[in-house]
């Protein structure tokens, strides 16, 4: 694939990252608090695809006796996991109606 090949299929990759992102952070904040800037972006070798949109979600530290007990509870890890499951069902579905649906256009 050529430099220009690449650099399109990249951008489009971002774009449909920046939505999943986007849409997973909607569902899990029903969930579990989180931080005022919830999405952030990080040069992170796994998120670097360029063929494939990509997000690392944190659901907690070990080293907070809060985000512990729920890391160790079987029903929050439940919850979270239908919770991600449900954004990816939902970017996907968008996604299999095209374009102009996954970007509200």
């Amino acid at each position: 694939m050529s430099s220009i090949g690449v650099d399109l299929t990249r951008d489009e990759t971002k774009g449909l990252t920046k939505v999943l992102a986007k849409n997973l952070v909607g569902i899990l904040e029903a969930k579990m608090p989180m931080t005022d800037k919830a999405h952030r972006e990080a040069a992170f070798y796994v998120l670097r695809s360029p063929e494939v949109p990509s997000v690392l979600i944190e659901t907690g530290y070990m080293n907070n006796k809060k985000d512990a007990t729920n890391l160790t509870s079987p029903e929050w890890r439940q919850s979270m996991a239908e919770a991600i499951a449900k954004g990816i069902d939902e970017y996907f579905s968008a996604r299999d109606s095209g374009m102009a649906a996954i970007f509200g256009i």
